[in-house]
């Protein structure tokens, strides 16, 4: 025991030595048996005592955000345990690692421990620890190559250590962090000085451009970085100015309100004699505070600025909306992959913005501050979990996609060509603002990933990602009915069976698809729906009851899936709080037990939808009413009698009153909203159909449709429902 230690011991401080020398920051990876890994941790924290330590575990029942809330912070040591328990198994938590790597600062360690059956069992750390080799900073020590051997002798001191380490190892274990900004009383706004604040001429240009923001109605001001470039402390910096002036309202939104703790305490060191009462700091006439972005979008703020930090956690369509509303904004966001997608933010955010210089500003900041430009660790972390995935730049001018080919790949494949695994990652991160590090272990270690592309040449055009659900053992299935389970995975039957109350839905079997891409040069060109026909064709062979999706919906994303033979199943009830979109699932059964099943269900959803829409989806967007109602199948549309088609020719003639023919006439629209071909469709307007919605199936009142539509009145909104309604009825009249 005391040759181990004092070996290890010796590395640590061998190594804290050489980085301190370099400014590099370095990683030790411990490969052994669980006993062996807990011997270490002890000498670990011993070597570690006057450093500024954090350390990770994640076990049965632990909540796996709260490194979250670590982000900003500084360390000088990281142990990492990636050999703690998940679900009774070993899990190395890459979305952890690679945020919590990031709080590390120059000349500092990261120590990983793992198990052999992690190298054994997963690519992922096979691949992880492959890729060490190519850097001297990292090194790779397993218990099997030294000479040293347990002998079970420890001191009282040391087993009194290990008792209250093994049970503390699931949490954060942090010293006082040091001051990042120095604090100093500001007595007025001149004794402000940004520049000597600043750490690089980078972070001072972006501090310009924010103050620049907010002095004038300009266009929109865009930060993007990698993890460790001040970009937050620039908006830190920025509001400390504006907040030493008079009658600055400074307004904040991130995707998570913890991840801006180190904001506001960046702005109390600078000015400590701010007043906090939550998430709002203020100072005489001036304040900043937190606002969520679903608030900021339905109800209109008054701001000297709005700061937007890690604008890519949020959905472009969110985003946008933003943009469309105000103009003092400044996103600000993390572009490789930490907290997001950020090629995603990059590739399909900023072109609606327009033409950078033209419409809005764009800034990059590139120079570390917390470590070396070329830092080692930096460089491991994003060659071992793809965060520098770029797309390729490949066009499809003078391609044919009748030349396209379809494979399915196996993980294995993937592992064994770099290029190839790169260009798919680097597609599902562009696809989904969600795609995160931990997506790459599933893609290499999940059991229940199929993954189907399509491929012109050596180019990976378009990507498919699904997951096998159902079938699980009856035991199992009575104690998620009983809610005393909730295993990973299996979203579709377990939601059919827990919210619906489909007893049968883990008898079928299931292929989920989890993302569909398709590079930006070849979109457009049904790639997409190609590569769903050549999934159903394999799912059919492999005796797949069900395909099956679940997305935040929107118009476009339904009409999508409806035109590749989906129909709906559920709709959440509550939109989601980021992206503001309820979660729609839709099935397309591929045999014939399933199709029973799922006539079923749909018939049950267009049922309940009826109810739902005057209550728990009364605010669901008026398109997505219309296309579900248009998707309608035909043995679940209601019956008119002669009487509803007298009282809705009465209606149209003006000689019948709206609210004597209401319920006609909503069962008349239910009834001939089918029959309205892509031409009728197209030549009602959106206010059209809206109102039409509005009015008979979500059931609004007058003063809200006439607020939301900005109709003179309810005369006004009286003619507007009569004239929809009749240019619909006389359509589908003529057809």
């Amino acid at each position: 025991m005391g040759t181990l230690k004092a070996t290890l011991r010796q590395r640590i401080s061998e190594r804290l030595s050489q980085l301190t020398a370099s400014q590099q920051r370095g990683a030790l990876i411990l490969v052994g048996d669980a006993a062996w890994l807990n011997q270490q941790i002890l000498i670990l924290r011993q070597a570690f005592a006057d450093k500024q330590l954090l350390t990770f575990a994640i076990d049965d029942g632990d909540d796996n955000r709260n490194y979250r809330h670590k982000l900003g912070r500084e360390y000088q040591c990281l142990i990492f345990n990636g050999a703690s328990l998940e679900l009774g198994q070993p899990s190395f938590h890459v979305d952890a690692f690679t945020a919590l790597s990031g709080t590390l600062i120059a000349s500092s360690l990261a120590v990983i421990l793992l198990t052999p059956e992690q190298q054994q069992s997963s690519l992922f750390i096979k691949r992880m620890l492959t890729k060490a080799s190519a850097f001297s900073e990292i090194d790779i020590v397993r218990q099997a190559d030294t000479n040293e051997h347990l002998d079970g002798e420890q001191t009282t001191t040391e087993k009194a250590e290990q008792a209250t380490t093994t049970n503390a190892e699931c949490d954060f274990f942090y010293a006082p962090q040091p001051e990042q900004i120095t604090p100093s009383v500001l007595a007025d706004n001149a004794a402000f000085d940004i520049s000597s604040l600043s750490k690089t001429t980078e972070q001072h240009q972006a501090v310009e451009a924010v103050l620049r923001v907010a002095s004038r109605r300009t266009m929109p001001l865009v930060i993007t970085a990698d993890r460790g470039r001040g970009k937050s402390s620039a908006l830190a910096i920025a509001s400390a100015k504006l907040l030493l002036e008079a009658n600055n309202r400074i307004i904040v939104c991130a995707p998570h309100p913890q991840s801006l703790q180190i904001y506001y305490q960046q702005l109390q060191r600078m000015i400590p004699d701010l007043r906090r009462h939550n998430h709002r700091l203020s100072r005489d006439s001036s304040s900043v505070e937190f606002v969520p972005i679903d608030v900021l979008i339905k109800q209109t703020q008054s701001a000297s600025v709005i700061l937007v930090d890690e604008a890519a956690g949020f959905p472009v369509p969110l985003l946008v909306e933003l943009a469309n509303k105000y103009q003092r904004l400044v996103f600000s966001s993390t572009v490789h992959g930490y907290e997001g997608a950020g090629r995603g933010f990059s590739q399909k955010f900023l072109p609606t913005l327009g033409q950078p210089g033209e419409h809005f500003r764009h800034l990059h900041l590139a120079q570390p501050i917390r470590w070396r430009h070329d830092d080692q660790l930096e460089r491991y972390c994003f060659d071992s979990f793809l965060l520098d995935a770029k797309l390729t730049t490949d066009t499809a001018a003078n391609a044919n996609p009748q030349q396209l080919c379809f494979k399915v790949l196996s993980a294995l494949s993937l592992y064994q060509n770099e290029a190839l695994l790169r260009q798919v990652f680097s597609l599902l991160v562009c696809a989904h603002y969600q795609t995160k590090p931990s997506d790459l272990k599933l893609l290499l270690d999940d059991e229940h990933v199929h993954l189907v592309v399509a491929i012109y040449q050596d180019t990976v055009c378009g990507v498919c990602l699904m997951l096998s659900e159902g079938e699980l053992d009856s035991d199992l299935v009575e104690q998620i009915k009983q809610g005393k389970r909730r295993p990973k995975g299996h979203l579709i039957p377990q939601s059919l069976l827990v919210h619906g109350g489909y007893s049968d839905a883990f008898s079928y079997r299931y292929l989920r698809i989890s993302r569909v891409a398709v590079l930006p040069a070849w979109q457009n060109q049904g790639i997409g729906s190609a590569l769903l026909a050549y999934c159903h064709q394999y799912a059919h062979q492999e005796g797949v009851d069900f395909l099956a999706t679940s997305f935040g919906v929107n118009p476009p994303l339904l009409a999508f899936w409806y035109r590749n033979g989906y129909a709906m199943a559920r709709l959440g009830f509550v939109a989601d709080k980021a992206s503001g979109e309820h979660s729609a699932m839709m099935l397309k059964p591929l045999s014939r037990r399933s199709s029973a099943f799922f006539s079923q269900l749909n018939q049950q959803f267009y049922r309940n939808l009826e109810f739902y829409l005057s209550s728990e989806y009364q605010q669901l967007n008026t398109e997505l009413v219309w296309a579900m109602y248009r998707a309608k199948p035909s043995d679940n549309i209601d019956t008119l009698s002669v009487y509803d088609e007298q009282l809705v020719a009465g209606y149209v003639a003006n000689t019948m009153q709206y609210s004597t023919c209401a319920p006609s006439l909503k069962r008349w629209l239910s009834v001939h909203i089918k029959h309205l071909d892509r031409c009728a469709q197209e030549r009602l307007n959106q206010s059209e159909k809206a109102i039409l919605v509005l009015s008979l199936w979500q059931r609004h009142g007058v003063a809200d449709i006439v607020d939301a539509l900005s109709l003179q009145g309810k005369k006004a909104y009286r003619q507007a429902l009569w004239s929809a309604f009749n240019k619909v009825y006389k359509l589908c009249k003529r057809q």
